[in-house]
């Protein structure tokens, strides 16, 4: 209960922070992202890391960071299952005012008739027997 308790405080804060949108570089958010999940995470399996080059964008790199380590520690987490994991980071396609950025794993996925729930709080895809966490996403 405390961690759930501590998890809603933490999104609850990052909700009503001021946005400060700037020019951050995924490449190096992700490889900090990469190395705070490895720092937190129990990793005891190979991980087959494939990231692409990934460009420069305008955003709140404390709100982009959030995102990223909760995408990087839900593909661990979820992949956990296999022996080796692949987890890949990637944009896919982009506009002058868009950019696309994917996180695609071989963990064990979920039925997509669900799929609306996927970035809900509180909303679980998989049972806790099955996969630890609160709903609210990695501890920031």
């Amino acid at each position: 209960m405390g961690a759930l308790i501590d998890d809603l405080l933490a999104f609850s804060r990052m909700g009503r922070a001021p946005l400060a949108k700037r020019r951050v570089s995924l490449n190096d958010l992700v490889r900090d992202a990469r190395q705070e999940v490895a720092s937190i995470a129990d990793i005891d399996r190979m991980i087959d890391w494939q990231i692409h080059n990934l460009p420069e964008v305008d955003g709140d790199p404390a709100l982009l960071r959030v995102v990223m380590i909760n995408l990087l520690a839900n593909a661990v987490k979820y992949t956990s299952p296999r022996s080796v994991a692949l987890i890949e980071v990637g944009t896919n396609g982009a506009t002058p005012h868009e950019v696309v950025v994917f996180v695609r794993d071989n963990g064990v996925g979920f039925d997509m008739q669900y799929a609306h729930k996927l970035f809900g709080v509180f909303q679980r895809l998989h049972s806790s027997d099955e996969f630890e966490g609160t709903g609210i996403g990695w501890p920031t």
